[in-house]
């Protein structure tokens, strides 16, 4: 069947879910899957991955708790050594995802009692419309229609690519999009009535801790425009490696600039499956230059680029 993939939760099971390929998942699924007790955290990890496998939307929740353990121990251990003498520090994990292994991380900081910390990402809710005869769209961040959902079937929107590879799915996506968007739009602005669902990205145990921990806080950041001088710690992992090099080059000094003097900025990537190594490099902000301090794996994919943009060399 055109765009077959799971819309409900009647055919899901643990050992279907243990299968990190299939068909797509509609996102909202995600939301109910971390309220079902029956469902563990190993499972909704799965129901991530597969639904992630069909690249819909930029990966989103595609994480899991354990992602980047070492460089979490090293990163509690370079905070007191490289930024001896400052009563107060801010902690920014930008592009987090759910935020779960922004969880991660402030375990292994927990004990440094001078550091703030900040988990943050572009898509923190969406939001799903119902339509007529069980059909549903959701929109992302910025409004835009990622998903069309149907009984036992799920559409992704923005996939252009998805032409070649199957056009006959791009072509009832193109038509569906065309007919239920300005559908779901009018029920968005309040033209017509109908029933808005929010989804909540961030992990629950990240909700959790934002709420009992006051040293700790989710936000809605866009990498681009993050306030000058507003951190001493970034950190931002997998995001960088899947933009193009133009994109790249104009997010550089959005994140230097975001950092006070002196402070970090941890760029790397890794984790895309379990037990896959993390690469990343830790650079400080020395005057206007940019210094790398430490290393693991084999460093920042584009570790060369980003010192070549920022100190001209």
């Amino acid at each position: 069947m055109i765009g077959r993939g799971i819309s409900d939760f009647a055919g899901v099971t643990v050992q279907r879910c243990d299968t990190l390929i299939g068909p797509p998942l509609a996102y909202d699924l995600l939301d109910d899957a971390t309220r079902r007790p029956d469902l563990s955290d190993a499972l909704i990890q799965a129901i991530a991955h597969e639904m992630s496998a069909d690249h819909s939307s930029n990966n989103i929740r595609r994480t899991y708790r354990g992602r980047y353990g070492e460089l979490d121990r090293d990163i509690a251990g370079l905070i007191p050594k490289l930024l001896p003498d400052q009563e107060a520090i801010t902690l920014h994990d930008a592009g987090a995802s759910n935020a779960i292994t922004s969880v991660d991380l402030f375990e292994a900081i927990r004990h440094l009692s001078q550091v703030t910390m900040v988990a943050s990402d572009f898509q923190t809710t969406l939001r799903s419309v119902a339509l007529q005869d069980g059909w549903r769209a959701i929109f992302g961040a910025s409004l835009d229609l990622l998903q069309i959902v149907g009984p036992g079937i799920v559409l992704p929107v923005q996939l252009r690519r998805r032409f070649r590879k199957s056009p006959l799915v791009w072509l009832k996506t193109r038509l569906l999009a065309a007919r239920l968007g300005p559908q779901a739009q009018d029920i968005l602005s309040g033209i017509a009535p109908g029933q808005i669902r929010e989804i909540d990205l961030f992990h629950p145990k990240a909700r959790t801790l934002a709420q009992s921990e006051p040293r700790f806080s989710l936000q809605s950041a866009d990498l681009t425009t993050l306030p000058a001088g507003s951190t001493d710690v970034l950190r931002v992992m997998n995001v960088l490696f899947k933009w193009p090099r133009r994109h790249r080059i104009e997010v550089y000094p959005a994140l230097i600039k975001a950092l006070k003097p002196g402070g970090l900025l941890i760029l790397g990537s890794g984790g895309i499956r379990v037990n896959k190594h993390v690469r990343c490099t830790v650079f400080r902000l020395e005057g206007r230059r940019l210094i790398p301090v430490y290393e693991c794996g084999d460093g920042f994919e584009n570790r060369d680029e980003i010192l070549a943009h920022w100190n001209g060399t």
